[in-house]
């Protein structure tokens, strides 16, 4: 039995892609896509980045991911190195949720929610149910 892409530091989220493969993304910063079927690791990239969560856009087919430095990423499944970053925010991003026309709402810690567009425009932004301007990159 093979091992599901192990990571040098703590895994922070996966997704099921199409083909039976998996990938998952570390604290530092590395992507793996993982064969099920063949029960090994078929790709890594490192980007440096501090990956927090991966969600699938099934709209897109792309995978969004946000991390600690308040950047939004967009990547296809089919090339991992091709990472498009979006900063939106001065803090750091903590949740993520993709909505069924591909948005993308992301919370962030200190009390910030965001939603964003398909190409890295953010669309809205509220701190404690107000819009805000002065947290905005």
């Amino acid at each position: 039995m093979g091992q599901v892409a192990k990571h040098k530091e703590s895994v922070m989220g996966e997704a099921f892609l199409p083909g039976d493969n998996l990938l998952t993304i570390s604290r530092d910063g590395t992507l793996k896509k993982y064969s099920i079927k063949a029960r090994k690791t078929i790709e890594e990239v490192n980007f440096d980045l501090p990956f927090i969560k991966l969600a699938l856009d099934p709209k897109e087919n792309k995978l969004v991911n946000i991390d600690y430095d308040g950047g939004v990423s967009f990547l296809s499944p089919d090339n991992l190195n091709d990472l498009q970053r979006f900063t939106i925010t001065k803090g750091n991003l903590l949740s993520l949720a993709v909505l069924p026309d591909g948005r993308i709402f992301c919370s962030g810690d200190k009390g910030g929610l965001y939603l964003v567009d398909t190409t890295g425009n953010l669309i809205l932004s509220w701190r404690h149910g107000q819009p805000r301007e002065e947290d905005l990159i």
